[in-house]
């Protein structure tokens, strides 16, 4: 059986977010190992993975291909640190066909329907409704806030883990591994 599985902000190679999110890793290197390890665990060859934004930074040349370690059929809901993201100085060049090996690159906000869940439609965008990792709500434009049934999200790293009818996918909330959506879901009380 094909399971769907939701993560988001990875920030593979970004020596910051270790500090700026207390993450418990010496360095990149040992993050990047300990979360591709965690997800080849849980997620099979075979299952679908939405990553909801900002997979990688730094030198994305040597960050991105980090992707190609994961198990599963990887899409991606770009968020504002990917550099397929609107706006990054660099959009709508060579990115697109680099993120294009490793990811089914999504809109900025997809939905997905979920037949054995009575064809819920579930909402999946790097942005929540509203919130931020910073103080002030940013990216307001990418915010799907009119969308009124169950949201996955990612962006605001360690905040909250559920929002109303808002779940982060973030790894800094979830043990630096993906989450089974039927679970996401369970917990939203879908």
């Amino acid at each position: 059986m094909t399971d769907i599985w939701v993560t988001s902000d990875t920030h593979f190679g970004h020596k910051n977010i270790i500090k700026f999110c207390n993450r418990p890793f010496d360095d990149p290197d040992a993050m990047n190992q300990y979360m591709i390890n965690e997800w080849n665990k849980k997620v099979k060859p075979d299952d679908i993975v939405y990553h909801l934004g900002d997979v990688a930074l730094g030198k994305i040349a040597d960050t991105l291909p980090l992707v190609a370690q994961l198990n599963g059929c990887k899409s991606l809901v770009p968020g504002n640190h990917d550099r397929c993201f609107p706006t990054n100085k660099d959009y709508n060049t060579r990115w697109w066909d680099e993120y294009k090996q490793y990811f089914a690159i999504q809109p900025l906000f997809s939905n997905i329907m979920l037949p054995k869940r009575n064809k819920l439609i579930v909402g999946l965008c790097h942005f929540p409704r509203s919130g931020d990792s910073h103080a002030d709500d940013r990216f307001d434009k990418y915010r799907p806030r009119t969308w009124d049934g169950p949201l996955i999200h990612g962006h605001v790293h360690d905040q909250w883990v559920i929002k109303g009818d808002q779940f982060n996918a973030g790894v800094d909330v979830n043990e630096f591994e993906p989450v089974m959506l039927d679970n996401a879901l369970d917990i939203l009380g879908y």
